[in-house]
């Protein structure tokens, strides 16, 4: 009797995963059909599907794909192969997953522009980032990146390197030599050694975000006075009005 519950209880868990598995392949393919049909096969829309794995099998034959979208999921790896059949791929977004590494196989995209990795686990990068010749944007911030390859000094069109809040102790003296480089962030590091131009255009970064924020500060400021005074010219006409009823 024992035996049959358990195997019951099994099976059940079993249907409960299959058609979980059902669902998210269901899905999938809508966002696949939405791309071919809504974006000419350049854009896929993923996020948000809570996938375990990126579904491989499905964006394989996106061939012209330029922009893949797998932000807030649960993927904890990446596939190798997939890589070198999108071979036009420009942007790669796979932020707020749970990812721990990224394969070389990524950096090896040539026509690769932008790519998030922002929040999620990772320790350390492969040598071959520095592959992503054509990277101009990378952001990295919200992970635990204890250092940086050096072959991150080949980058020679990065403009916008954010790796806040993660680990890192130093930069390497390679970043130095990113002559195109405009926006830096190392906002919660303990940085003990970075490049003269590397803090330079974190600390420009600092002045124009803290700016920015007491722009912002400022100007919410003001629409509450401008709301309280209203709403005291309101009080005020409407006290008068009574008083005029009152004679």
């Amino acid at each position: 009797m024992s035996d049959g519950g358990g195997a019951g209880a099994g099976g059940g868990g079993s249907s409960v995963a299959e058609l979980a598995a059902e669902v998210e392949a269901k899905k999938v393919k809508q966002r696949v059909t939405e791309c071919n049909t809504a974006r000419n096969g350049r854009e896929l829309i993923l996020q948000d599907l809570e996938l375990a794995r990126v579904p491989a099998s499905q964006i394989r034959s996106l061939r012209a794909l330029r922009t893949l979208n797998l932000r807030h999921n649960k993927i904890e790896d990446l596939p190798t192969a997939l890589w070198t059949l999108l071979p036009d791929l420009q942007v790669v977004n796979i932020s707020q997953n749970k990812l721990v590494f990224v394969p070389k196989e990524l950096f090896q995209l040539e026509k690769l522009r932008v790519l998030h990795l922002q929040e999620n686990r990772l320790q350390v990068l492969p040598e071959e980032l520095g592959e992503a010749i054509g990277l101009t944007h990378l952001y990295l911030n919200n992970n635990m990146l204890k250092e940086l390859p050096v072959s991150i000094g080949e980058l020679q069109l990065l403009h916008t390197l954010d790796i806040k809040y993660n680990r890192l102790a130093e930069i390497p003296a390679e970043a130095g030599q990113l002559e195109a480089l405009q926006v830096v962030d190392l906002t919660g590091n303990k940085i003990g050694y970075a490049p003269e131009s590397i803090k330079r255009l974190h600390d420009k970064h600092s002045l124009l975000h803290s700016r920015a924020r007491r722009k912002e500060l400022i100007s919410r400021a003001l629409r509450v006075r401008t709301k309280v005074s209203v709403t005291c010219q309101v009080e005020l006409q409407k006290q008068a009005m009574e008083a005029e009823g009152d004679e």
